[in-house]
C-alpha cells in the first residue's frame, strides 16, 4: 500500500507515452486525473497511519551495491516528515495536473506534456522516500530531468 503513490504516477506516466495517441486527448486527462486523484488519496491514507497512528515504515525492495560490509540498498523511508511532504506534493501536484490540463488544452502537443509532467511528479515521491543516497541522487537528477523537458517544452 505504501507505494501505491510511487507507482501510480509510472503507470500514468507510462500509458500517457505509450498509449496517449490511441486513448485520445479525453483518455488522457481522464487517465491522469484519476491516478492523481488516487495518488493524493493514498498519500492522505499514509499521512494518517504514519503521523496521526505514529506508525513508520521502511520498504526494502534489495540492494543496489553490495560488497562486503558496503550495502546501498534500495527501500522507501516513510516517516512523518516524508508522509507530510508527500501530502503537501500529491496535493499540489493534483492542483497542477487540473490546471494544465485547462491551460493547455489548445496545444497540439498536449499529450507530451501531461507525460513530462507526470514524470516529474514520479520523481519527486522518490526524492521525497529515498532510504538512501544513491536513491535521493537518482530522484534529484529524474527531476531535473523533467523540469528540463518542461522548461524546454516548446522548442519550436
Amino acid at each position: 500500500m505504501y507505494l501505491f503513490p510511487l507507482f501510480l504516477p509510472v503507470i500514468s506516466w507510462i500509458c500517457t507515452g505509450l498509449f496517449g495517441k490511441a486513448l485520445g486527448k479525453n483518455g488522457v486527462i481522464l487517465l491522469n486525473i484519476s491516478c492523481m486523484i488516487l495518488t493524493f488519496l493514498s498519500t492522505v491514507f499514509i499521512f494518517l497511519e504514519v503521523c496521526i497512528y505514529k506508525y513508520s515504515c521502511v520498504v526494502a525492495l534489495g540492494s543496489w551495491i553490495r560488497c562486503g560490509l558496503f550495502d546501498i540498498s534500495f527501500e522507501f523511508l516513510f516517516d512523518s516528515i516524508t508522509a507530510t511532504m508527500l501530502l503537501v506534493v500529491s496535493f499540489i501536484s493534483l492542483l497542477v495536473h487540473l490546471y494544465s490540463i485547462d491551460y493547455m488544452k489548445t496545444d497540439p502537443h498536449f499529450i507530451r506534456f501531461l507525460t513530462y509532467l507526470t514524470l516529474f511528479t514520479f520523481f519527486m515521491f522518490i526524492l521525497l522516500t529515498a532510504g538512501s543516497l544513491l536513491q535521493f541522487f537518482a530522484g534529484w537528477e529524474g527531476v531535473w530531468l523533467a523540469s528540463y523537458l518542461l522548461i524546454n517544452f516548446w522548442f519550436t
